[in-house]
């Protein structure tokens, strides 16, 4: 019993009909992936932002720390240098003694 011509045209439709679904189910699964990694990826995004920025402000901070402990330790430099030289008893003397001169000239 040889297939009919109609017969064979019907078997074809059936088989493109449950390839059509199947290609139907593959794109709406496929455009829900394309939303979701739309929104996901938006999300990832603002995650990836959100720890550059409180990494940088973090960085910010530890420079401004490391700028501030460097112009103290110059600053502590200058101010024991200063107090070294005005605690020594004999230049002292002599800059009072010159005071002394300079301060009875009128």
């Amino acid at each position: 019993p040889a297939k009919t011509e109609k017969e064979e045209l019907k078997e074809k439709i059936a088989a493109l009909e449950a390839t059509l679904k199947t290609a139907r189910g593959d794109l709406i699964y496929q455009q829900e992936q394309v939303k979701d990694a739309g929104e996901a990826g938006y999300m990832l995004l603002a995650a990836d932002f959100e720890r550059y920025r409180l990494q940088a402000k973090s960085e910010l901070e530890l420079q401004g720390g490391v700028g501030r402990r460097a112009t103290i330790r110059d600053l502590l430099t200058f101010v024991e240098e200063f107090e070294r030289l005005q605690g020594s008893s004999a230049e002292t003397e002599q800059a009072a003694d010159i005071h002394k001169y300079y301060g009875g000239i009128d």
